[in-house]
């Protein structure tokens, strides 16, 4: 490989730890049945599925303002103080200026090829990691700003600045799933057979970018594909109709090839919505959630949307933005340009706000789920026996038969059959309704098939 010099500051490199391991997986059942009568059985069952050692990809070239001084530094110059760290960083641009007024003039130059920050605006947002990142990058050379002052080394902000990012593939994720499924069997029975079963479980892991890479255990939450409540049940009946059946037993004929054969079948699904994070803004290194500094109603979760309204709202249209509080306490000269939100209650009350730069913020991921899911598919079939080894069969299939819709925000799909529901709008800073759905995706679909058997 040949050298990187330092003054390029914009690669990408990717590397596998030395000692990766491969992936494993633990499963770990308990099952128990129980034959309720001759044909119906009861299986109630734990699943435990314990997911080790899988492949996770660490950027460990994360611009460092939380452990060099920048974070105290930046946090003066935010709020109209100075530093002098700051001096001293940006002595070869600041001029007569102090190193925190320098930043806190508009400056939009670019910290990386074909990508601009905007200093101020990330300054006065409190995006500390993007201040760092363009002071690491900065100048008329690459690194120029930092490598001017002569004062710090090459990797005071990056740890390889020779690149932009350095990831590091290795073994940092983790997972475990729990959960009890009860399955209830009836096998056919006068023409009726039918399973239904129900799932109670929970996901939990690791997995991802971090929020903060000095504590990846703080990430462990729910992960996206955790379903807590899950029931289905499918079947199928043949109607006592037709020749040696209780109705129409004697028939013979055309009529005896007209009422026999029907069959009927279906499927229902019901499913909770998958967990869903209060998002803000991140003051770490990503994955921001704002911090609870008021009494959310957990109970006011769910899809509210009145009859011929354009839109509906996850929360009932309790909450409402209004300017984030630390807006009004940072200097004069950025507050114009701070676009932080918080959320309030009907009261006025601040419910969520961004949490302070360098700062986790304290309500979590995936606190609450988003929209549950149900459909109920039928379908309805009729075979006639044309002679001893050819048999026709003219079938009708109705997915989400009942037309129920699920909420979305906007939608996402392929072709027209393929749409698949998004989640309300849970972004704190976000220019929508707190809560706020504009769609719906789901609709009844009919299928005639015919097939002819021989």
């Amino acid at each position: 490989m040949m050298p990187i010099p330092l003054t390029d500051r914009a690669m990408t490199i990717s590397a596998f730890d030395p000692h990766f391991r491969t992936p494993y997986i633990q499963n770990i059942t308990l099952a128990v049945t129980r034959n309720l009568t001759s044909n119906l059985s009861l299986d109630v069952k734990y699943i435990g599925t314990l997911s080790r050692k899988l492949q996770g990809t660490q950027n460990i070239n994360l611009p460092n303002f939380t452990t060099n001084g920048l974070l105290e530094a930046l946090t003066a110059a935010r709020n109209g103080g100075e530093s002098q760290l700051l001096d001293d960083l940006l002595v070869s641009v600041r001029g007569s200026q102090s190193g925190a007024s320098y930043l806190r003039n508009s400056w939009d130059m670019a910290y990386q090829v074909g990508v601009y920050s905007f200093v101020r605006n990330d300054l006065a947002n409190g995006n500390f990691a993007n201040v760092a990142a363009a002071i690491n990058y900065l100048g008329s050379t690459p690194g120029g700003w930092l490598r001017g002052s002569g004062k710090f080394p090459e990797n005071f902000i990056k740890t390889n600045p020779q690149f932009n990012t350095a990831n590091y593939i290795t073994n940092s994720d983790r997972a475990n799933y729990h959960s009890m499924q009860a399955q209830l069997t009836l096998r056919p029975t006068h023409g009726v057979s039918f399973t239904s079963t129900y799932t109670w479980s929970k996901n939990l892991g690791v997995v991802g970018a971090p929020t903060d890479p000095l504590n990846r255990n703080a990430d462990y939450t729910l992960l996206a594909g955790n379903r807590t409540h899950v029931f289905v049940t499918y079947g199928t009946f043949d109607l006592p109709l037709g020749p040696g059946r209780k109705i129409g037993g004697n028939t013979h004929g055309i009529l005896a090839r007209l009422i026999e054969q029907w069959r009927g079948s279906w499927i229902l699904n019901l499913r909770s919505g998958t967990p869903l994070s209060i998002t803000a803004a991140n003051m770490l290194y990503g994955n921001g959630v704002p911090d609870l500094v008021g009494k959310f109603d957990f109970d006011s979760v769910g899809v509210y949307w009145e009859h011929g309204a354009q839109a509906g709202n996850y929360f009932g249209n309790r909450y409402h933005a209004v300017p984030d509080p630390q807006c009004s306490t940072i200097d004069a000269s950025l507050q114009p340009i701070c676009t932080l939100q918080a959320i309030a209650d009907a009261d006025g009350n601040i419910i969520f706000q961004n949490p302070k730069p360098g700062m986790r913020g304290t309500f979590g991921r995936n606190r609450i789920n988003g929209p549950g899911e149900w459909t109920l598919d039928m379908a309805v079939s009729k075979g006639v026996q044309i002679r001893e080894s050819v048999n026709f069969q003219l079938r009708l299939d109705a997915n989400n038969i009942l037309n129920h819709p699920v909420p979305s925000y906007g939608s996402f799909g392929s072709g027209m059959r393929i749409i698949v529901a998004q989640p309300p709008v849970v972004d704190i800073n976000s220019s929508n309704p707190f809560g706020y759905l504009d769609n719906k995706v789901g609709t009844r679909v009919f299928q005639i098939t015919a097939r002819l058997n021989f």
